[in-house]
């Protein structure tokens, strides 16, 4: 039997770690019950989970609740990966009157400068082609650095998260195997504890509406073989800063390619491995796939180590 292993700056003794990420989630999270820590509120916390003799960082954030228990003797800390810094930085100007303003920009750089505002500059980006602001300045206020990071991914169907070392990212990520992909690891017969196959049309939509300003708006249909003749589900996407019916019409084309399928694929708890983390790619054995890692909860204690895995195929 593999020897555990657990290493958690300024905790002493872990005896229970959770940690949870996945594509609607944005934001991981981590719990960890130990004996004692020297960690407080606030302070930047690293997860190295796994076996002596294979693991790997699955976790880099900030604590955000520390809980002293009685009974029995411990310590509970809860911790958000690093995006919660962009949550936690509001954009709110003095004077009412001189907002912070945007024109002519990409998302990603708009993302990089909220980002900047917000002290973090471990990012990492992938070009959109997408400029906003194109019929004139576009105002931001009264909302998080995070929301608006969010909203911007959103639109256009990318997205946005903070990988296991605490880089964010901004980049085009489908929540099913794209091309570009390649498979982390393979999931072998011997090492699933339990196996569910599925599939829903929860997520499914065939039509899409834009609003932007002003007289700018626009929609994009498609039959759907899950749905009844000239059944349409509808999504819509509304925003301000959607000023070209250029852009709105890619977002349209965007979210329909995205969401016109039916939600496939498998709940699969696995013996535990710390390299599957969510939003990469890994071949199951069972079903002979590669399949997206939609949710991964690694649930670590001295017991033993196991990994909940949502896969989806499309």
């Amino acid at each position: 039997m593999k020897r555990l292993y657990a290493s958690i700056a300024g905790v002493t003794d872990p005896l229970t770690v959770n940690v949870t990420n996945g594509h609607t989630a944005q934001m991981a999270t981590a719990t960890v019950e130990c004996r004692d820590t020297t960690l407080d509120l606030n302070d930047e916390i690293t997860i190295d989970l796994g076996y002596f003799d294979d693991h790997g960082v699955i976790f880099t954030g900030y604590v955000k609740v520390i809980e002293e228990n009685a009974k029995p003797n411990t310590i509970t800390i809860t911790a958000s990966d690093v995006l919660i810094r962009a949550a936690d930085f509001f954009i709110v100007t003095t004077n009412p009157a001189t907002p912070l303003t945007i024109q002519n920009k990409s998302p990603e750089d708009i993302i990089g400068q909220l980002l900047a505002l917000a002290g973090m500059t471990d990012y990492e980006h992938v070009d959109s082609s997408y400029i906003w602001g194109v019929a004139g300045s576009i105002k931001i206020d009264c909302v998080s650095a995070y929301d608006y990071s969010k909203m911007l991914a959103d639109m256009i169907a990318w997205g946005f998260w903070a990988d296991t070392t605490g880089t964010v990212m901004f980049k085009e990520r489908k929540p099913f195997p794209m091309g570009s992909d390649s498979s982390i690891g393979t999931i072998t017969n011997p090492e699933i504890l339990s196996i569910k196959d599925w599939k829903n049309d929860r997520t499914l939509r065939n039509k899409v509406v834009v609003w932007g300003t002003t007289g700018v708006y626009a929609e994009a249909s498609a039959s759907s073989p899950y749905l009844p003749a000239d059944f349409y589900k509808t999504s819509i996407v509304s925003s301000y800063i959607i000023d070209s019916q250029s852009m709105a019409q890619a977002a349209c084309d965007y979210n329909l390619a995205l969401y016109n399928r039916l939600a496939r694929g498998y709940m699969v708890s696995i013996v535990g491995n710390h390299i599957y983390d969510a939003r990469a790619v890994c071949h199951l054995n069972y079903s002979g796939e590669d399949l997206y890692i939609y949710s991964a909860e690694h649930s670590w204690s001295k017991g033993g180590y196991i990994c909940n895995l949502e896969l989806r195929k499309e």
